[in-house]
């Protein structure tokens, strides 16, 4: 099966030829089309269920857990001087050899801690460019020192390094430690006089509420400069799961805070982008990385993707070590199928929903739709109650497409919880269209979803009644 994105999530290089604009540059080796994305998730689900491998795009590892910053919304909640876990020099052979073998093309570094601070990164990233693959690292800019600017130049395919704000005040204190501000100026003076520029270097910022009225003017220093913005989320994990109001934007306010940026870009720059509710980073919407990419962490657990929700096995308490776990082609399977029931449908739900369309517009033909049992297709409809994880529902349009509405409570924290809103379109010929993807955060006082009738699925969400 191959599946098909809607133009609910058209891309960027088609809504740039849409609108006559340029698509905007994204960071060598780390973007891929969602259309991408997609066939490599179902060339996997057919690979795993031949008991075969899965395939990769990119690997991402880990180094040393020791960071110099104390960034309060860090995602892997990195220890300070010391640190306590770190990959092996043969632990990161073993995985680029494989990763290159199952087709990656890039490495990514994305600490644990900061890479710089690990003594055997150098080595690291010899053994990526005697490999023949592209190296992406992520650095906070506080070690780059000229030397290790020369390294990089040498070995590195493409730089990432912090700036969160124009001035100190707000930088240092999402940064955590007073005075850095000026060190990662530096910094990324230095990488520009080595010569990186996009698609080879990128300003990573993550937008909060300290750097709110900034983003703008950050995002017009980054071009100006030549430079990639990597404008980002906050990930509600590790240090950030104790954060509060004082720094996370909500949902409606990160929405509004992209959608400003890419007039910025389409009116000032000429440059455009594909804006999801759940955007992850500028310009890198339609990047799925669960479907391409797996991840080696510092503590030998190996992660599809590169977050750390879910583990298919560590390489240090594994007789047969990364080989034996990348080839549980069963284990890999059901959490692609599981990736697939996210990102489109499964094949068997395909051709259920393709059931439902024919028989659901019969009933409706015959006027008793109220009376026909697969209306809903067989799938759970519930109404919303606190801390339910998943509601589902489908209906038939006009007997020659279906419709599947998924929405899913995801907590976050201990008191509030991202509504994730899915509409499905399923063709007759199975090719699955996502319609529509909503993301809104809010207390447990929201509502879900109202019903199935003849008219189709009605949803109350957040006040905004839908009827698909």
């Amino acid at each position: 099966m191959k599946f098909k994105t809607a133009n609910a999530f058209e891309g960027n290089e088609a809504r740039a030829a849409r609108l006559g604009l340029a698509p905007a540059p994204t960071l060598r080796g780390n973007f891929f089309t969602r259309q991408q994305c997609l066939d490599n998730l179902a060339e996997n689900l057919a690979r795993t269920g031949e008991g075969k491998q899965p395939r990769f795009k990119q690997i991402w590892l880990e180094t040393k857990d020791e960071c110099n910053l104390k960034c309060p919304m860090c995602f892997t909640a990195a220890n300070g001087a010391g640190g306590r876990a770190k990959n092996e020099f043969l632990e990161w052979k073993h995985a680029v050899e494989a990763g290159k073998q199952a087709g990656a093309g890039m490495v990514g570094i994305a600490g644990c801690g900061e890479p710089l601070l690990d003594p055997e990164f150098p080595n690291l990233a010899r053994l990526v460019k005697t490999n023949g693959l592209d190296m992406v690292l992520f650095t906070n800019g506080t070690q780059l020192t000229k030397e290790n600017v020369a390294l990089l130049r040498e070995n590195c395919t493409a730089v990432v390094t912090k700036l969160f704000a124009l001035g100190p005040a707000a930088h240092d204190v999402l940064v955590g430690v007073k005075g850095e501000y000026v060190r990662t100026r530096r910094a990324l003076a230095d990488l520009l006089d080595a010569g990186f520029r996009a698609p080879n270097l990128a300003i990573d910022v993550v937008v909060a509420k300290q750097n709110r009225e900034e983003l703008a003017n950050l995002l017009r220093m980054c071009r100006m400069l030549g430079v990639i913005p990597y404008f980002e989320r906050m990930a509600l994990t590790g240090r950030a799961k104790k954060l509060n109001g004082n720094i996370v934007l909500a949902q409606e306010e990160a929405n509004a805070a992209f959608e400003e940026l890419r007039q910025v870009d389409e009116k000032e720059f000429g440059f455009t982008w594909a804006l999801a509710p759940d955007m992850p980073v500028l310009a890198h919407a339609e990047t799925d990385k669960r479907m391409v990419a797996f991840l080696q962490d510092a503590f030998g657990n190996i992660h599809p993707g590169d977050t750390l929700d879910k583990v298919m096995g560590n390489i240090r308490n594994t007789e047969g070590g990364l080989g034996e776990i990348l080839c549980n082609a069963a284990a890999w399977n059901a959490y692609y199928n599981d990736v697939a029931h996210e990102a489109g449908l499964k094949n068997a739900q395909v051709a259920a929903m393709k059931e439902v369309a024919i028989k659901a517009a019969l009933g409706m033909a015959e006027g008793k739709p109220r009376d026909l049992p697969a209306l809903n297709g067989g799938f759970e409809l519930t109404v919303y109650q606190p801390w339910t994880t998943e509601i589902t529902g489908a209906v038939a349009k006009g007997g020659d497409y279906a419709v599947l509405l998924r929405i899913v409570h995801q907590p976050v924290g201990e008191a509030c919880v991202n509504f994730h809103l899915k509409l499905f379109r399923v063709a007759q010929d199975g090719n699955v269209q996502l319609l529509r993807h909503d993301v809104r955060l809010n207390d447990f006082g929201a509502k879900g979803i109202a019903g199935v009738g003849a008219e189709g699925i009605t949803v109350d969400f957040f006040g905004e009644r839908m009827a698909v």
